[in-house]
């Protein structure tokens, strides 16, 4: 039997490489074109193709599933059953029926919760105690086929996207050699969604990033949490005198559980090696910490060595309000 692995991000690597362990010799990949990335913008592979090169598996390169570039893949390759994960296309009606042992995918949440292009993302800004992954028969409409079978990942501590998404995607290789023998079978035992209890997890936008101090220390928390590695989170600092503003990345937080006199949201309350302690909640009487810090085009640095370059100060502020010009670019966020 061909199995058709479909995939482009990082997130379905753990899951391919199970695949050729299980079934050496029967794996065909399907990953998108080289996109241009980088400051050069030169041709970029996705990690599915660099990994399917790794594993010496054959890949294609899909611009589109529609008939004009899905047809010369299906009738070479011919595949009996597709495995779906972290796939940049929507899977055309036409080819699903054109697989015979049906399309499954791979979807980091406990669906019908977080259907869309972001559930890691938004299932941590909404504060969820735990996460998981699901594995499901494809249909037409996103994420909405019945069920073959999920696992629950509990959360007892903070983990930012990266963190979250690593251990969902090594839990959904396990799911998914768990239930390979009965995908195969064409014929296993699956659950119908219940529609009613559907929420979405749209795409992240680049505006997501702004940080208002006005919301509660744990909700900025969570923001920075989630929008690791893109866009992450950023805020401007509005130094004395008639300085510009200075663009800051914010990538590691801690709120403090002591509270203080309120005061102007985004107020800088202390500086220290322990970190930068900012004013933030409607009042202005909760703490949040940052930890790590990066001026636009610099290094990323921990508080206390981004101290000793930029002459911060207690009563200096940081912006609560989206400024109007724009937000940054990839190019102002820097090398990591």
């Amino acid at each position: 039997m061909t199995i058709l692995f479909l995939g482009s991000g990082p997130f379905g690597l753990p899951a391919l490489r199970r695949l050729q362990q299980l079934r050496p010799r029967q794996i065909v990949v399907g990953t998108v074109p080289d996109a241009p990335g980088g400051r050069r913008r030169k041709p970029v592979p996705t990690p599915v193709k660099v990994t399917a090169a790794e594993l010496a598996l054959p890949c294609f390169e899909l611009p589109t599933l529609r008939r004009e570039h899905a047809d010369p893949l299906l009738q070479e390759v011919q595949p009996q059953l597709a495995i779906v994960c972290d796939f940049r296309l929507f899977l055309t009606r036409r080819f699903l029926a054109a697989i015979p042992q049906q399309s499954y995918n791979l979807h980091p949440s406990l669906l019908p919760r977080y259907r869309g292009a972001a559930p890691v993302a938004r299932s941590i800004l909404a504060n969820e105690t735990e996460h998981g992954i699901t594995l499901y028969q494809m249909v037409k409409e996103m994420d909405a086929g019945p069920i073959v079978g999920h696992r629950e990942l509990p959360i007892t501590t903070k983990q930012d996207r990266v963190q979250l998404e690593a251990a969902l995607s090594e839990m959904g290789a396990d799911l998914l050699a768990e239930h390979l023998p009965s995908l195969e079978s064409g014929n296993p035992d699956v659950t119908p969604q219940d529609h009613s209890q559907a929420t979405f997890a749209p795409i992240i936008r680049k505006p997501e990033g702004w940080i208002d101090w006005r919301a509660p220390a744990s909700d900025i928390e969570n923001q920075v949490l989630a929008m690791t590695p893109w866009p992450r989170s950023f805020c401007r600092w509005l130094p004395p005198g008639d300085g510009e503003p200075v663009l800051l990345f914010v990538d590691r937080v801690a709120v403090e559980t002591t509270e203080h006199s309120p005061t102007k949201p985004g107020t800088i309350l202390s500086c220290s090696g322990d970190g930068i302690a900012v004013a933030c909640g409607s009042s202005g009487t909760e703490v949040l910490v940052l930890k790590q810090l990066q001026r636009a085009g610099k290094r990323l640095l921990e508080a206390d060595e981004f101290l000793r370059g930029t002459p911060m100060q207690v009563g200096q502020r940081l912006q609560s309000d989206l400024p109007n010009d724009d937000t940054p670019t990839n190019q102002e966020q820097g090398p990591r």
